[in-house]
């Protein structure tokens, strides 16, 4: 779709998939954790693109896997009707197909199934497309349940020994849309911030999806687009941008001079600038021939103005000093420091500057 749209000269927003990570320290609290794995993962029935598909323990948090086995256990299967429903139904037949396949799939490859919700049989809605919690273990990064999306409950878990080995094994995957790490160690949690690629990142978040004034910054295969949603970039998207450009300020022009010819910078043929009316104005006898003040009665249409006289001002040393510019400024950021050839500045000629 971003393909073709764009091809077509339209300016597409695209998210495309996702496979968010959990890494947990050992260090992390252990209760709060586990609580926010098990809604990241399993609420909406694991149908959100933000839903937490995959947990990385590291070193000694791997023992929490039983811990979280028995929240999931506790989960309610029901019709979202029920208020009491914690888990409702995958949104069809094939949708429930495709789960159960992939969940396969990763018992075939060596994955070890703790928690299998693939069978759950909700009462009165026995046809109904209800699959429970499911949790498997021992996952690694070549096998296919990891690598493809699984849109439902399911939850993977695998081991890191290190920090930065959880790390490499989130960005060795080829989505980049949620990342988030669990600890109380701010050297960890700045590093994890600083080294991870994907594009939404959360610190002690299970799911870090940024409030509508930020924005949506997927990466990798997880979008396609060059302007992510809402915040700043998604006003972008919606805007075209115009540029105007203006000059106010009366100018004379040669009447040989054709106005449909002048280039940008109002130049004529001889490299005289237009928007700077030219008139001669005296030397003095100074050996070094440094520039004379412009006497008052030099005025055009347009104010006073002037033209630097062709001569190369030099010292003895031959070192041209023809126009100084030194860091001397007006209130506006402009430069207007023109400095004799003997490094002072006429203040008559400063004032005519000036005023034009």
């Amino acid at each position: 779709m971003h393909a073709r749209a764009s091809s077509n000269g339209k300016r597409v927003q695209s998210n495309i998939g996702a496979k968010n990570h959990a890494i947990v320290m050992p260090d992390a609290n252990m209760g709060a954790t586990l609580d926010a794995l098990a809604a990241a993962g399993f609420g909406g029935a694991g149908q959100r693109c933000t839903t937490l598909n995959t947990v990385v323990f590291v070193g000694g948090s791997k023992s929490w896997e039983e811990k979280l086995l028995e929240r999931a256990k506790a989960l309610k299967v029901n019709v979202g009707t029920d208020t009491d429903t914690d888990i409702g139904p995958v949104i069809n037949k094939t949708a429930k197909e495709n789960v159960n396949r992939l969940v396969q799939v990763g018992i075939n490859a060596g994955a070890r199934l703790i928690l299998d919700g693939r069978h759950i049989e909700v009462p009165k809605y026995e046809m109904g497309n209800f699959v429970g919690p499911i949790i498997l273990s021992d996952v690694t990064d070549g096998m296919e349940c990891y690598k493809e999306e699984i849109t439902g409950p399911v939850l993977l878990c695998m081991q890191a020994g290190s920090l930065e080995e959880a790390i490499a094994i989130v960005n060795r995957n080829r989505y980049g849309f949620g990342a988030s790490i669990f600890t109380k160690n701010g050297a960890s949690a700045r590093k994890f911030q600083t080294e991870i690629e994907a594009g939404q990142v959360g610190v002690n978040v299970p799911v870090p999806a940024p409030l509508p004034f930020f924005a949506f910054t997927g990466t990798e295969a997880s979008f396609s687009g060059d302007l992510n949603f809402h915040g700043k970039t998604g006003v972008d998207f919606y805007t075209q941008m115009k540029t105007v450009n203006q000059q106010w300020k009366d100018f004379r022009i040669d009447d040989e001079v054709p106005l449909e010819m002048l280039p940008n910078n109002f130049q004529s043929s001889d490299g005289t600038s237009l928007l700077l009316p030219t008139h001669n104005f005296p030397n003095t006898d100074d050996e070094r021939g440094h520039l004379a003040s412009p006497s008052d009665n030099l005025e055009c249409d347009n104010g006073p103005s002037f033209t630097m006289p062709h001569k190369d001002f030099q010292t003895g040393e031959a070192v041209s000093l023809g126009l100084q510019l030194r860091d001397f400024q007006n209130s506006d950021g402009v430069s207007p420091a023109l400095l004799m050839s003997d490094g002072s500045q006429d203040p008559k000629f400063l004032t005519h500057f000036l005023n034009w």
